[in-house]
C-alpha cells in the first residue's frame, strides 16, 4: 500500500540484514524529513486517533506530503475512516469512496448510462423515474398515481375548509366571503387590504401589474387589469370557446387554464417585453406579440414567495382589451378569445421536462426551441386552435339573435383572400414565426386558423377520421407523431376540398406568390 512503509517493516523485521550507513550529512534535509515522518508513524502504530493528530498536525503546518503518509496509513487500519479519505480529498458517492475526481466521473457515466436504460433518472442523492424528474424539479407532491401542484393542494383544501363554514367565492376576484359579510357582497363593495370598498376603488386597486383581478369564469381564470365589469365580459368570451377546444384536442385540461387581459394596449407591451418600473419580467421569448393583439407568454413565471419558494410556470395566453379607445375596444372580445385559446392549448400539453428544468434553475433559461420538441401538439394547430376560436368559430350568439354564424370567419377568409393565395400547405405545418417578417407571420397566424376549420367543420371524411385518430392519441396519453403526420397527410392529399372550403387557392412550394 504504502511503499515507504512497507520498506521500514521489512528493516525492522528480526533477521533483517540491514545497509550501509549513509552518514546524516549527506542526506538532502527533505530525506530526513520524512524518514523522520515515517518514523512518527511507526511509533503510532495501529493508533488511528494519533495517527489522525500527526495527519492534521502536518496539514495545519503545510507539509502535505507527511499527512498524505499518514491518512493513508490509517486507511490500511480502518478503510472506511471519513476523516482521512477528506483529508486525501477523495469523493463519497453511492455508498463509496473515489480518490479522483476524473474516477467518481466514470462511475457517473456509467451509472447514468445503466440507470437511463432502466428509465431512472439522478435527482438529488436518489434515483427517480424520469417521467417524475420535471414534477420533482418544480416541488410538486405525488397524490395517487400522479403529480399536483402543492398551491392547487392548499387552494382546494383552503375551499373545502371555507365551504363548510359557509363561506362564498366571489367570480370577480377569486376572493373568499364570509357569512357575516354577505351584506357587504350585495351592496357591491369589495374587500381590498382588509378594507371594504367600492367597485371603483377596487378597480383603481386592481388596474396595475401588482394587484390584477382574478376573475374566475365557467372554465377559465382570467388575471386582469380591466374594470370588473369589463372583465365579466372577458371571462364569458373565454369560456364560449370551450366546447370547439375540446372538440378539436379531444380533451380536457385537469384545473382552470389561466390567462391574462391587460387594460391597455401600453400595458400589454409592458407584459411582453417587461418593465423594471412596475417589477414585471418579460413574459415572452420571441416578442411575437408585435404580430397581433394576443400573444403565447411562453416565459410567464408567477415569481417565488415566502409560502411559495418556487417559480410556478403559466405560460398560458395574453391580451388586452382597452374599452377608452374606440378604434381598439371591438377588437377585446377577439383577442381574449384567442389568449382563452392558447392557455387551453398550454394546460392540456405542457412541455413539462423543459418548464421543469427551468424552474430548477430559477426560471431563467427556458429554451423555446426544446419546448415545441416536447409539446404532442403540433405547433401549426397549437396556434391554429387559438385562431380558430378567435376568429373562424360558429357565432352562436349571434346565431340566436338572428345573425349569420359565421360571419365573423367569412369576414376572416376574406381578409385572407385580399392578400393573395393561402401559403403552401408544407410551410403551414412548419409554422415558423420570424421577426423579420411581421405581416407573413400575422398572416400565417390567421392561416393555420383556417386549416384548423377544415379540419373541424370542412366535412371531408378522410381528414376527420385522421383528427379522430390524433383526438384519441391525445386522451390516451400515447405518442401523437404518428397521428400528426397522418393527419397531415390527409389534409396534402385533399387540397382541393380544402381550396373549396376556403374559397381559395393554395400556392406551391416555391412559387412566387
Amino acid at each position: 500500500m504504502i511503499q515507504s512503509l512497507l520498506f521500514l517493516a521489512v528493516l525492522s523485521a528480526p533477521g533483517a540484514a540491514a545497509p550501509p550507513a549513509v552518514p546524516s550529512s549527506v542526506l538532502p534535509q527533505e530525506t530526513r524529513s520524512e524518514k523522520d515522518a515515517e518514523k512518527k508513524i511507526v511509533e503510532a502504530g495501529d493508533d488511528v486517533q494519533a495517527l489522525l493528530a500527526l495527519a492534521e498536525g502536518w496539514k495545519g503546518a503545510g507539509q502535505k506530503d507527511f499527512a498524505r503518509l499518514a491518512f493513508e496509513r490509517v486507511l490500511e487500519l480502518d478503510p472506511e475512516n471519513e476523516a482521512a479519505h477528506k483529508g486525501l480529498r477523495h469523493h463519497f458517492y453511492a455508498g463509496q469512496w473515489f480518490e479522483s475526481y476524473a474516477s467518481l466521473s466514470k462511475f457517473k457515466r456509467e451509472e447514468a448510462k445503466r440507470m437511463k436504460e432502466k428509465g431512472f433518472v439522478r435527482f438529488r442523492d436518489e434515483w427517480v423515474r424520469e417521467g417524475d424528474l420535471p414534477f420533482l424539479q418544480m416541488g410538486w407532491t405525488k397524490v395517487g398515481d400522479r403529480f399536483r401542484n402543492p398551491v392547487e393542494i392548499a387552494a382546494e383544501a383552503q375551499a373545502r375548509e371555507l365551504t363548510a363554514k359557509g363561506y362564498q367565492q366571489r367570480a370577480e376576484d377569486s376572493s373568499w366571503v364570509a357569512p357575516s359579510d354577505f351584506d357587504k357582497w350585495k351592496e357591491g363593495l369589495y374587500r381590498v387590504e382588509g378594507e371594504w370598498v367600492s367597485g371603483e376603488e377596487a378597480d383603481a386597486y386592481h388596474a396595475g401589474f401588482a394587484h390584477p383581478w382574478r376573475y374566475r369564469g365557467k372554465h377559465f381564470i382570467a388575471q386582469t387589469t380591466c374594470d370588473h365589469i369589463p372583465a365579466a365580459s372577458v371571462v364569458w368570451w373565454a369560456d364560449a370557446t370551450w366546447d370547439s377546444l375540446v372538440r378539436l384536442f379531444g380533451v380536457e385540461p385537469e384545473t382552470m387554464p389561466v390567462f391574462a387581459c391587460l387594460r391597455s394596449l401600453e400595458q400589454y407591451n409592458a407584459f411582453a417585453a417587461g418593465d423594471s418600473e412596475a417589477g414585471v419580467a418579460a413574459a415572452e421569448s420571441g416578442g411575437f406579440s408585435s404580430f397581433h393583439f394576443a400573444f403565447r407568454g411562453d416565459l410567464w413565471f408567477v415569481p417565488p414567495t415566502e409560502t411559495n419558494p418556487i417559480p410556478e410556470y403559466i405560460g398560458g395566453g395574453v391580451a388586452f382589451y382597452d374599452v377608452s379607445d374606440p378604434s381598439l375596444q371591438p377588437w377585446g372580445q377577439y383577442a381574449a378569445r384567442y389568449a382563452a385559446g392558447i392557455s387551453f392549448a398550454e394546460w392540456v400539453d405542457r412541455a413539462w421536462g423543459t418548464i421543469g428544468e427551468t424552474i430548477a434553475a430559477k426560471g431563467v433559461g427556458l429554451q423555446p426551441s426544446r419546448v415545441w420538441e416536447e409539446k404532442r401538439i403540433p405547433r401549426w394547430l397549437f396556434y391554429g386552435g387559438a385562431s380558430y376560436v378567435e376568429r373562424f368559430f360558429r357565432d352562436t350568439a349571434a346565431e340566436k339573435a338572428g345573425g349569420d354564424p359565421w360571419g365573423v370567419r367569412n369576414w376572416a377568409i376574406g381578409q385572407l383572400a385580399a392578400a393573395g393565395d393561402l401559403d403552401p400547405l408544407e410551410e403551414l405545418f412548419e409554422m415558423r414565426l420570424d421577426l423579420n417578417d411581421a405581416a407573413g407571420s400575422s398572416r400565417r397566424l390567421q392561416e393555420v386558423g383556417l386549416l384548423t376549420a377544415f379540419v373541424l367543420d370542412g366535412g371531408c371524411k378522410p381528414v376527420e377520421e385522421a383528427h379522430a385518430s390524433f383526438r384519441e392519441a391525445m386522451a390516451s396519453g400515447a405518442d401523437t407523431a404518428d397521428a400528426v403526420a397522418a393527419l397531415q397527410t390527409a389534409i396534402l392529399e385533399h387540397r382541393r376540398e380544402l381550396e373549396k372550403f376556403a374559397g381559395m387557392k393554395i400556392a406551391r412550394p416555391g412559387k412566387d406568390r
